[in-house]
Formats: structure tokens, sequence, C-alpha cells
């Protein structure tokens, strides 16, 4: 992580993160077509009042 005036500027990842990131950004489906792997963490966030 890089910083300006103390404060979180920049961060430096490898190319094989920031494109499994960017893959996961445009990962949109229906609800009703909502992969079984998302859903406990869906539940999860709706609980936690996320």
């Amino acid at each position: 992580m890089v910083t300006k005036n103390g404060r979180p500027r920049t961060v430096l990842l490898s190319v094989e993160e920031y494109e499994r990131l960017k893959q996961r950004d445009q990962l949109a489906f229906r609800a009703a077509d909502t992969p079984e792997q998302f859903l406990p963490e869906i539940e999860r966030l709706a609980r936690d009042g996320a």
C-alpha cells in the first residue's frame, strides 16, 4: 500500500490478482439464477445488515 499524507492512496498487486478482481466485478446474473456458492455469503450479509 502506498500512502499520501499518511492516508492509503494506491495498492500494488499482481496482474493475475487484478484480472481476477476485474472478472469478479463483471460477474452478473439474475437473482433467480444465483449460483449456490454465493448464497451463504448473501445470507450472512443480509443478517449482518451489510
